[in-house]
């Protein structure tokens, strides 16, 4: 990775580390299932840290990923694109977040871009180096999101 994207990426494994502590209750009598948890959740986050294909090709069509979620982008045909966009709070899923689009592009290669309304709320999604920068813009929290989430960030490359 470029180094944006190594500062992103080592920003991304703090927040995971964050929420790897809601994993392990401190005073739980049931060890088997903590460690069943802990198992389950270092295995999905070395699964995508394995995924991760630097440097991504040109556009924004692809799969993105962060250790809180995930934008899919595909084309839609005639220059438009359709966009999925999932989050949620890393080890407790205190928020959720699920939005969709479709837009046209703007820009051509490393430089393009979308941007799409979902419930009077702007997403704009854009290629930034080798990630993907998804930006929001409204009041209040996220119609699409449960108290305090989000979807805006950096997001990794990751194979379809």
């Amino acid at each position: 990775f470029d180094a944006q994207a190594q500062a992103a990426l080592q920003q991304d494994q703090r927040w995971f580390n964050a929420g790897r502590a809601y994993t392990l209750p401190g005073n739980t009598i049931d060890r088997v299932a903590v460690r069943e948890n802990m198992l389950t959740y270092m295995n999905e986050r070395t699964r995508t840290l394995r995924r991760m294909t630097p440097p991504p090709g040109p556009g924004l069509v692809g799969r993105w990923q962060t250790a809180a979620g995930e934008v899919v982008v595909r084309s839609a045909g005639s220059g438009r694109v359709s966009v999925s966009i999932s989050a949620a709070a890393p080890g407790n899923a205190r928020w959720i977040c699920e939005t969709d689009g479709q837009g046209a592009i703007t820009g051509t290669g490393m430089a393009q871009q979308l941007t799409f309304a979902d419930l009077g709320w702007r997403i704009s999604v854009r290629r930034e180096g080798q990630l993907l920068r998804v930006t929001e813009s409204g009041s209040g929290t996220p119609p699409y999101c449960g108290a305090n989430g989000f979807v805006q960030g950096l997001y990794f490359p990751v194979p379809l």
